[in-house]
């Protein structure tokens, strides 16, 4: 699927990255509010790219894109 995965703690972040994407792209946005929700995600449907936050509570943003560059790593 052509979609983006933007990975925020912050729903208002989150929603204005996906909005800021959706304009200016043809891909869908699809969301998640940390890494282990955003981990589930990348398990259920791979997306072209994940944006992601640096700091968010379980899982920061650098250690999701540690474990998406080992395990998924068609992923931009």
């Amino acid at each position: 699927m052509n979609h983006v995965l933007v990975v925020d703690d912050s729903t208002m972040d989150r929603e204005l990255a996906g909005q800021l994407l959706r304009k200016n792209t043809s891909y869908d946005v699809q969301y998640a509010s940390d890494g282990l929700e955003a981990i589930e995600q990348l398990e259920a449907s791979l997306p072209l790219a994940l944006v992601t936050d640096l700091r968010m509570p379980e899982m920061d943003g650098m250690e999701l894109v540690r474990v998406a560059r080992r395990d998924f790593p068609t992923v931009a």
